[in-house]
């Protein structure tokens, strides 16, 4: 949404590659690749990012003893503050 709202035609579709590592031999890594069309919603994409601005303006939430998002985020701060 962003290319359009800057001028740019885009299409209703966009392209993922990945690559899987396949095999290992000597030190060389080959890859399998597997390109991926996704059909993209252009005005789901703007209500979404402008979601994400707005979160991101809000306030951070208290951590929770349940989240263990929260707690590896605590376990690192708190390994951080040792190396000061």
């Amino acid at each position: 949404f962003l290319l359009r709202k800057n001028g740019h035609d885009t299409e209703d579709s966009s392209y993922l590659l990945f690559y899987h590592p396949d095999k290992v031999m000597d030190s060389v890594f080959l890859f399998h690749t597997q390109l991926v069309k996704v059909e993209c919603d252009v005005i789901a994409a703007e209500a979404l990012f402008r979601k994400a601005l707005q979160c991101l303006k809000e306030s951070m939430p208290q951590a929770s003893k349940e989240c263990g998002y929260c707690q590896y985020r605590e376990r690192k701060f708190d390994a951080t503050l040792l190396d000061y």
